[in-house]
């Protein structure tokens, strides 16, 4: 169900600073991040959020 969105690019290193990675498990989908500054943690979620929506709207989910 979700394999088309575990696979897309999250984008979420930002120059070492943070990462992104999504996580499933049966029909839930987790944002797991890290950053070094709560500024660029917001970021980096914040632009994954928008990655993931855009992939539940294409999905018609």
């Amino acid at each position: 169900m979700y394999d088309n969105l575990l696979r897309t690019d999250t984008g979420g290193n930002a120059k070492g600073m943070s990462l992104t990675t999504l996580v499933a498990f049966s029909d839930d989908v987790a944002l797991v991040a890290t950053g070094h500054t709560s500024h660029i943690l917001e970021t980096v979620c914040n632009n994954t959020l928008d990655i993931v929506s855009e992939c539940m709207r294409r999905a018609v989910l």
